[in-house]
């Protein structure tokens, strides 16, 4: 959304090269999943909090999109997901979302 786009924008800017990715090292090299996971490493141990894993992160924008009302197959196609059951894993929902799902969304409940 926009705030996303003004985020990167602000971090492209900051970044002060040309280089063609998103994600760089300070040497304006492409971050890798080892340099992405030593980062996280380093981040978490200054936080003194658990190390997340990388897919904790896809996780949580998975379900916050779900949440926040955008639609399964929206989400399928936006994570680059090739299947639903590909998703399954990311999207193991709570007790209190399913819940809340029911009581927004039943037709019982929605019908005059």
């Amino acid at each position: 959304g926009s705030n996303s786009l003004r985020v990167l924008r602000r971090y492209l800017k900051f970044r002060h090269d040309n280089a063609p990715m998103l994600w760089t090292t300070s040497d304006a090299k492409p971050l890798h999943y080892w340099g992405l996971v030593e980062s996280m490493r380093r981040r978490s141990e200054m936080a003194k909090v658990p190390q997340p894993s990388l897919h904790s992160f896809r996780r949580y924008w998975a379900i916050s999109f779900l949440r926040n009302g955008g639609k399964v197959f929206e989400l399928q196609r936006a994570g680059g997901w090739k299947s639903l059951q590909a998703m399954r894993p990311y999207l193991k929902l709570t007790d209190e979302d399913v819940q809340k799902s029911m009581r927004d969304n039943s037709p019982i409940d929605r019908m005059k």
